[in-house]
């Protein structure tokens, strides 16, 4: 047997409570934290949890691609040459439902994604309808008074999505899908446009845009003092389309409106072409030199064109 004297014990207890108070100061300050979340996880609620974002600097974009479920989307111009995004959603179950990165070598492409398009329940069926199915006077009717029910039953859309483009930058491809909500857009120059959305209005505002198709089935689409290029198909299975052009553009684009139950109401002052045509339910415009053109179809609904008036 070993027999240490008290100096020795001494010695042997001063290193265990060093190596103690070592221990414990390592867990306080030392901590190893590389497994934690880099956010503070938030606590599970059934309660909806509103996230709010407020201008998100982005990098120098060149392309958006945005798909959702229910969002009031605006594209608009910033107030500086930079770049943002600024979001406000209602998230379940203590979740952020919106997931945003930017992709491409030089991160110049914004991508959006609403996680809750992964849940077959909360996701509805875009249903394009033949534009060109022909009616009669009682479908047209029972047409109407379906729509004016439907629309006293459209639920509000909350969410808000917004998203800063400097003057004068120039996309290559902007392209929205939307379930339910309104898509303004706002001083936008993009060789490409794709909107498609179920529920909804479509406003296009001073914007440059090149080969666009916008395609809403159930809500109505209005452009002014917008400038269309290449091809630009605008369309509604119900809904009114509405469009004011400056005198200048309407030389280089030829226009074919087309309505089945409604009219098209047209304020263009007239072309030089013979083979001008016009009715109560479809408008055909050709250009003195035409460059471009515009395809404007709707099923149950109005179309409306004009010219922009400046005083």
């Amino acid at each position: 047997m070993i027999v240490m004297n008290k100096k020795a014990v001494a010695i042997v207890c001063a290193i265990c409570i060093i190596g103690a108070v070592g221990y414990g100061m390592r867990d306080k300050f030392g901590k190893d934290h590389s497994d934690e979340p880099s956010v503070k996880k938030e606590e599970k609620t059934e309660d909806l949890k509103e996230y709010s974002d407020d201008h998100i600097a982005l990098n120098d974009l060149k392309e958006i691609k945005a798909d959702v479920l229910d969002a009031n989307i605006n594209i608009k111009r910033s107030e500086d040459n930079k770049f943002y995004m600024s979001y406000n959603f209602e998230g379940e179950n203590g979740k952020d439902p919106l997931v945003y990165k930017t992709e491409g070598d030089n991160g110049d492409k914004l991508v959006i994604k609403d996680k809750r398009r992964d849940d077959p329940n909360k996701e509805g069926d875009f249903e394009k309808k033949d534009t060109k199915t022909e009616k009669t006077d009682k479908d047209k009717k029972d047409n109407a008074d379906t729509n004016k029910e439907e629309s006293k039953d459209k639920k509000e859309v909350k969410n808000n999505i917004t998203i800063y483009v400097p003057e004068g930058a120039e996309l290559k491809k902007t392209k929205v899908d939307l379930l339910s909500g309104k898509i303004s857009v706002e001083d936008l120059h993009s060789k490409e446009l794709k909107i498609k959305l179920s529920s909804g209005d479509v406003d296009l505002n001073r914007c440059l845009i090149k080969d666009s198709g916008v395609e809403v089935s159930d809500g109505n689409i209005t452009a002014t003092e917008s400038k269309f290029e290449g091809k630009t198909v605008l369309e509604s299975s119900t809904g009114d389309l509405s469009a004011k052009f400056m005198k200048e553009d309407l030389d280089h684009m030829n226009i074919n409106a087309d309505t089945t139950a409604g009219v098209v109401k047209q304020n263009l002052g007239g072309s030089t072409s013979e083979d001008e045509y016009s009715s109560n339910s479809s408008y055909v415009w050709k250009a003195k030199d035409p460059k471009h053109s515009l395809e404007m179809y709707t099923v149950d609904g109005d179309i409306s064109l004009d010219l922009v008036n400046k005083n």
